[in-house]
């Protein structure tokens, strides 16, 4: 029964592993178009350059537009950072399973061999009951004694 419980134990760190990759990949996807949008936001920031040497109150505006595509590309530099940094923790989290999986094997392997012990005991009292009983024998046959 321990057994089996160890094996059921057992099942729950590859689950928690296999949603753990998924976060990962999902993060990497993340990671991925925060990168898209970053260069899409630095090609508009290149364009608004170019048409900055248009009038001066347009000039303004695209100050402006500018300044507000630099604080989104921070944010999502600040992002990417924070995805970073997840990937990283759930990177970590990744490796207990592992070596809760190592403990339960090493606990069933001492369970197996734990349960041999009983076996052998077993052997050698079954041994010792056969040499008794030899040994009754032979007192009987030397005091010619009926067996009862």
């Amino acid at each position: 029964d321990q057994n089996r419980l160890l094996r059921n134990q057992n099942h729950l760190p590859r689950n928690q592993n296999h949603h753990l990759r998924e976060q990962i990949h999902n993060l990497k996807d993340q990671d991925r178009l925060l990168r898209d949008q970053n260069h899409h936001l630095r090609e508009q920031i290149h364009n608004l350059k170019d048409q900055n040497h248009l009038p001066r109150n347009q000039n303004r505006h695209l100050r402006d537009r500018n300044r507000h595509l630099g604080e989104q590309i921070r944010n999502l530099k600040d992002q990417f950072q924070n995805l970073k940094h997840q990937y990283h923790l759930l990177k970590d989290q990744n490796h207990l399973p592992r070596n809760q999986n190592r403990h339960l094997r090493d606990q069933i392997h001492n369970l197996k061999d734990q349960n041999h012990l009983p076996r052998n005991q077993n052997h050698h009292l079954r041994e010792q009951i056969h040499n008794l009983k030899d040994q009754n024998r032979l007192l009987r046959n030397q005091n010619h004694l009926p067996r009862n």
